[in-house]
């Protein structure tokens, strides 16, 4: 038990940032529409590639499928 009491999680840690989440495909055209428009967004530190998850949510948390992946440095 960590000292916050939390248990600590048996998988590694994959830092990440939710940016949004779409309900419903109908929202999705929009949100890559406005993805692949770019930004000049400074943030202080390098990102290579998006990973475009789906999360389905159980009574034992979140499961996470990728969707798609973006890899920055193709481009």
């Amino acid at each position: 038990m960590h000292k916050d009491g939390f248990a600590p999680e048996d998988r590694d840690f994959s830092p990440h940032l939710t940016l949004g989440r779409v309900q419903g495909r109908r929202n999705v055209a929009s949100l890559m529409e406005h993805m692949a428009a770019g930004s000049d967004l400074a943030c202080g530190f390098q990102v290579d590639c998006f990973h475009i998850y789906k999360s389905t949510l159980k009574p034992q948390g979140a499961e996470y499928t990728v969707l798609n992946t973006i890899d920055l440095n193709e481009h």
